[in-house]
């Protein structure tokens, strides 16, 4: 469960927010997946910052351009008493390549990564509601800036935690209108 806390840059009011699932997904008709796109944006109805499907196309491309990152970084070595000859290189964040080594496992991640990418697209030809709050299904939210309406202040987010729940965090997931399984 990841817990964080927001607070208004102008009047400073404040609040906490959780959520159950930092993972959301859509479950196809045929039980197929894709990833739910989502960020954090002001719901009018809910009266808070609440995550907001986005249900861009770019999400999924950016998706399928990562795994071909993934592929072409692929390596073959001959050194002697290696632990693998294949290895990648893999971005932790800092500006810094990393190599690792490939095992079938990563290949098999990176194939259910790129599945669930191109099973986005068929998400979105199924999907004939607009984009709507994740807490309560609303349509009357605002993602720019995260404008405090009562007074023009800006709402900035704090992360203050994160609870593991055994078994790792589950993906809340959805049917292809967004609305909760």
């Amino acid at each position: 469960m990841m817990i964080f806390k927001y607070y208004c840059s102008s009047c400073r009011a404040e609040g906490n927010a959780a959520y159950a699932s930092t993972r959301f997904e859509y479950v196809l008709p045929d039980g197929r997946l894709a990833d739910a796109p989502t960020e954090i944006g002001w719901c009018h109805d809910c009266r808070g910052l609440r995550p907001i499907e986005t249900l861009e196309r770019d999400y999924w491309v950016q998706a399928i351009q990562m795994v071909g990152q993934q592929l072409t970084s692929i390596k073959i070595t001959h050194r002697l008493l290696r632990k693998s000859l294949v290895t990648f290189e893999y971005d932790w964040g800092d500006e810094k390549l990393y190599t690792m080594p490939l095992d079938p496992d990563v290949l098999i991640r990176w194939q259910d990564e790129l599945n669930r990418a191109l099973n986005g697209f068929d998400f979105l030809s199924l999907r004939t509601r607009p984009p709507h709050c994740i807490g309560c299904g609303g349509t009357n939210f605002e993602r720019s800036g995260l404008r405090h309406l009562g007074c023009d202040g800006t709402f900035e987010g704090e992360y203050a935690g994160h609870i593991l729940i055994r078994g790792g965090p589950r993906a809340y997931q959805l049917n292809v209108e967004g609305e909760e399984l």
